[in-house]
């Protein structure tokens, strides 16, 4: 039961709004004839030539607010008794946008999932960290190169790799600060070698353009 109020009300909320433009230009059709025949038969019946409140001005006001009211209460209950097929076309665009949005993601994380099978491991991590944000549900955004070092160099499997690298050959781990410069360094590598896409944005312009590999060439 609670369930059958919930859905007339969203119905009813469905219809109240966008009812008044359609009043004002029909109230001629519905609101008119109708107030005058109430009019006439309250007339009629009282005895009565005609209703008046002795204001001319007074009368055509009321007169037009009953049309107006009329009219809106026409437009409304054809709205509401619309609702239900309103709401199902609705939630059935709305899932037909969930299906293919799914899709897409589904289809970008097999992307991703080929990608990580890449021999090389900075590419690895890379496109590790995009795919995690796939597998919870996140929206893609470009991320900041500063974020995805810190990223590789603290949560990848390749930091894992790393570390354990290290361990065994050394008998240490790597601290942070060392970490996150083999990150960028190894990352650095591979956007000059043309594995990794680096896109920015110019000054004064709104798209992101990619970068050229030549242009972290020279930042050594």
């Amino acid at each position: 039961m609670r369930r059958f109020f919930a859905f007339w009300w969203l119905c009813i909320r469905q219809a109240f709004w966008g009812n008044t433009a359609f009043a004002n230009d029909w109230q001629w059709v519905f609101g008119i004839p109708a107030v005058s025949g109430v009019l006439a038969f309250v007339a009629a019946s009282r005895g009565a030539a005609d209703l008046t409140t002795g204001y001319p001005i007074a009368d055509a006001f009321l007169v037009a607010l009953g049309a107006f009211i009329v009219t809106w209460l026409v437009a409304f209950m054809v709205r509401l008794f619309n609702a239900p097929a309103v709401l199902y076309q609705q939630q059935s665009e709305r899932t037909s946008t969930t299906e293919i949005e799914t899709g897409r993601l589904r289809a970008k994380m097999s992307e991703l999932e080929d990608k990580l099978r890449e021999s090389d491991p900075i590419v690895q991590a890379f496109n590790e960290k995009r795919l995690e944000r796939y597998r919870t549900g996140a929206p893609f955004n470009e991320e900041g190169l500063s974020w995805v070092i810190f990223w590789i160099a603290g949560r990848s499997a390749w930091s894992r790799w790393q570390q354990a690298f290290n361990l065994a050959k050394n008998g240490s781990q790597h601290d942070e600060a060392g970490m996150i410069h083999l990150a960028s360094s190894s990352l650095q590598s591979a956007i000059e070698e043309g594995m990794i896409i680096v896109r920015g944005r110019r000054k004064g312009r709104d798209v992101m353009e990619p970068i050229s590999a030549d242009f972290f060439a020279m930042l050594q």
